[in-house]
């Protein structure tokens, strides 16, 4: 896309594709510490966004974050979808050897 770097451009056309059926609001997650006091005040903003009806795209690494705001989950492992369906059953019953070494806070490789 023109004018942002690669991963911008990437992010945008993931949520662009992703709110083809309507609004989606899209961000990754704070990953500095300036940022962590402002989190639960974010959080609380997506999750009334998400009770609207809007879709909701989070990029995170934040194990803790994601089961709190995830209704979905598309897990990634070397740039490939590997897993995705409702949250609740991949932080379960994740099916991947990749996806239950995650959840276990093992080394993904």
């Amino acid at each position: 896309m023109p004018g942002l770097s690669g991963e911008r451009g990437h992010r945008r056309a993931r949520c662009q594709a992703a709110s083809s059926s309507g609004f989606a609001l899209c961000g990754r997650s704070a990953s500095s510490r300036k940022f962590c006091s402002s989190m639960l005040l974010i959080e609380r903003l997506l999750i009334k966004a998400q009770r609207q009806g809007i879709k909701i795209i989070v990029v995170t690494h934040d194990m803790g974050q994601a089961r709190r705001l995830a209704q979905d989950v598309i897990f990634l492992h070397h740039g490939r979808v590997i897993e995705h369906g409702a949250a609740k059953s991949f932080f379960d019953q994740p099916q991947s050897e990749a996806g239950r070494a995650f959840i276990a806070g093992g080394l993904v490789l």
